[in-house]
């Protein structure tokens, strides 16, 4: 039997940069698992500037393959795990609820 998380899933799919964003590092811990989607990937390139900052949150940092496909993103911060739908899917299983950032 598989255990749920009681924490929750935190997508974002606004730019890093805009207001839901902010909102949501502010409130990001440690071990938090947070999916980048659309705009939001852009956060996972090893270039962005603000990437440090959610990296220092302690959070669990998620790229959806797809939109990194989509905006062209190939250098990956070494703390972003990528992953496809399926692993969205498999991901909303391990925890309660979804929080949708945008």
């Amino acid at each position: 039997m598989s255990s749920v998380s009681d924490r929750s899933l935190h997508c974002i799919a606004s730019a890093p940069l805009s207001p839901a964003g902010q909102r949501l590092l502010a409130q990001l811990e440690k071990d938090d698992p947070l999916l980048l989607t659309g705009k939001a990937v852009a956060l996972a390139a090893a270039s962005h500037p603000s990437i440090t900052d959610w990296v220092a949150t302690g959070a669990v940092i998620h790229a959806l393959e797809e939109d990194l496909l989509a905006h062209g993103i190939t250098d990956l911060h070494p703390s972003v795990i990528t992953t496809d739908y399926v692993g969205w899917v498999s991901l909303t299983e391990n925890y309660r609820t979804q929080v949708l950032w945008r």
